[in-house]
């Protein structure tokens, strides 16, 4: 009997606080997003490498909040794969294909503009891209989609992830363990140098009930507002401490990133709000679009930024290319959501 009652009252904790952390995902959807425009706003720019390295924290929150999603109401069973692979090829397969496509658009017109030998060569690359993405070898010409074909990739090994996840944190531990030492041989755009975000996100969705009671222990012995200043402040220190080994090879700078997760999760549970809700909601529903657009914007804007006001100084001029390079998304996606058969595919079918 104390074993029904202690099930259904994990139940009832689980209905009342799958709610905040729902909108905590979101919050957190929303600054990763912002801090991925920023990161491939400055990313060129050798002065601006402590914000470059800073931003690092986005990739891995985002393969974190994918597993930890994915792995939702998930079983090990051959229908439930098949379920969300079917779920992922609209939400995933079918935007990666129409942003590829459109990146290849957009150098066509460009290189009708602008004739650049340099160009030519790279729209001939971006057909090639489009032509393997629709025979199914996802390959990327718009850069950021390279997050979006891992994510086709983790879908098909997820159940070997669950599976492991599953025994407990000493398995996962192995996963961590074993992928700090594989980091030095796996590329920064491979799912496998991500392991360690994609198992921690897992274990946070199976083991649900443990890191719920980890986080109320921890908000009962701590303060919270002096605790996430002290968090942030740590962090900062850490990220500006791997400037000098700012290399995808050096363990160190590996660890910090991986690490982003768990200080997020942290800070996030002692925090209600980090962002205007006003501000999450307008932005949530357009996150997926933004993510995959932005470098079109990014593109545009510096190039008539560097034509026009070519004096504007360093961080003032990344500063402006940010603001209004992430203003002109938002703002096309909310014209665009509003062509709801376009939108739906633009979107992967999300919030549909």
């Amino acid at each position: 009997m104390a074993d029904i009652w202690k099930i259904v009252n994990f139940a009832i904790k689980t209905l009342t606080v799958q709610p905040v952390i729902s909108k905590k995902i979101l919050s957190a959807n929303v600054l990763m997003t912002g801090i991925i425009v920023l990161l491939h706003t400055v990313f060129d720019e050798p002065r601006l490498r402590g914000v470059y390295v800073l931003c690092q924290v986005a990739v891995p929150v985002f393969f974190t909040i994918s597993a930890y999603l994915y792995f939702q109401r998930w079983e090990l069973s051959w229908k439930c794969y098949r379920q969300k692979i079917q779920r992922r090829l609209k939400s995933l397969w079918l935007p990666f294909v129409l942003f590829n496509a459109l990146i290849v658009v957009y150098y066509y017109v460009k290189l009708y503009l602008l004739p650049i030998p340099s160009e030519r060569q790279l729209l001939l690359g971006g057909l090639e891209t489009l032509c393997s993405c629709l025979f199914g070898v996802p390959q990327v010409m718009n850069g950021p989609l390279w997050f979006v074909r891992e994510l086709m990739v983790f879908i098909l090994l997820a159940p070997l992830l669950g599976w492991v996840v599953l025994w407990g944190w000493r398995s996962t531990l192995v996963i961590v363990l074993a992928s700090f030492v594989a980091c030095r041989f796996a590329s920064y755009f491979s799912l496998f140098y991500w392991l360690p975000c994609l198992a921690f996100g897992c274990y946070c969705a199976l083991h649900e009930e443990s890191i719920i009671g980890l986080l109320d222990r921890i908000r009962k012995w701590t303060y919270s507002k002096p605790t996430v200043i002290v968090c942030f402040l740590c962090f900062i220190a850490v990220a500006y401490s791997c400037l000098q080994e700012a290399e995808d090879s050096s363990l160190f700078y590996y660890a910090f990133r991986m690490s982003a997760p768990v200080w997020t999760v942290l800070i996030y549970s002692l925090c209600d709000n980090l962002l205007p809700r006003w501000l999450v909601g307008q932005v949530a529903p357009l996150t997926f679009f933004i993510f995959c657009s932005h470098t079109f914007f990014i593109n545009i804007v510096s190039t008539l930024l560097s034509r026009f006001l070519p004096m504007l100084p360093c961080g003032l001029s990344h500063l402006v290319v940010f603001a209004v390079s992430f203003t002109l998304v938002v703002l096309m996606g909310k014209v665009l959501s509003h062509i709801r058969p376009l939108w739906l595919l633009l979107s992967g079918f999300r919030g549909k």
